[in-house]
Order: C-alpha cells, then sequence, then structure tokens
C-alpha cells in the first residue's frame, strides 16, 4: 500500500494557500480570470487535509489487522506443526495413515544427518 509523501503533502497545501491568498489578494482587479475563485482553493485545502486524516486511520486500522492476521497465521502454523507431530508420533513417520491427513511422509531412504562433533 501506498503511503503519504509528507512533503509532497505540505508543499501542495502551501501552494493552495499561497493561491487562495493571491487571489484574495487580487480578485477584484480588472479582467481577472474568474476561474480563480478563492473559497475553491481554501476548500480544495480543506478536503485533502480530512482525505489524509482519513487515510491516515484506515492505515492504522490497516496495520493492525494485518499484525492481527500475522500473529493468527503463525499461531496457525505453530499448532499445525504439533498436530503433524502428534500424527507423526502416533502412526508413525513413514506410515502411509498420515499421508491420509495431508501430511508428508518421511523417507525410510532418507540418510541421516552428521551429528556435529560436541565439546565435551
Amino acid at each position: 500500500m501506498r503511503r503519504i509523501n509528507p512533503k509532497n503533502f505540505q508543499n501542495v497545501l502551501h501552494r493552495l494557500e499561497s493561491i487562495a491568498d493571491g487571489i484574495a489578494q487580487h480578485q477584484n482587479e480588472k479582467k481577472f480570470p474568474a476561474t480563480l475563485v478563492e473559497n475553491e482553493k481554501r476548500k480544495m485545502k480543506s478536503d485533502l487535509e480530512e482525505a489524509r486524516l482519513d487515510y491516515e486511520k484506515k492505515q492504522r486500522e490497516a496495520d493492525q489487522a494485518s499484525d492481527k492476521f500475522q500473529r493468527l497465521l503463525k499461531e496457525m502454523n505453530r499448532q499445525m506443526s504439533k498436530d503433524i507431530d502428534t500424527l507423526r508420533g502416533f502412526y508413525g513417520k513413514d506410515n502411509q495413515v498420515v499421508a491420509d491427513f495431508g501430511v508428508a511422509l518421511v523417507s525410510k531412504n532418507r540418510t541421516p544427518r552428521k551429528q556435529k562433533a560436541q565439546i565435551a
């Protein structure tokens, strides 16, 4: 998810404020562009600030939901590992019955790893 660039946000806010101030100062000049309206620029600034607050609130909520999901996923993986160990302990590591539970069999042909020398 994209994050807000604070520098860009502040730059746009400042520019909107400056344009609105300039319009307020010069709007009564002869042939001033009718498309430049102070209240519109101030409303744009206000809308942008509100949108940022809403975004930040939802970002915090999304981060919290993600953290909750990750904790739950980790716990479920931990529990499934215990369950698999229980099944392999009950039926045996190479028993075909454990495959009925979606558990991979431990191959009989697997060569055991060498034990590291223990320092006494």
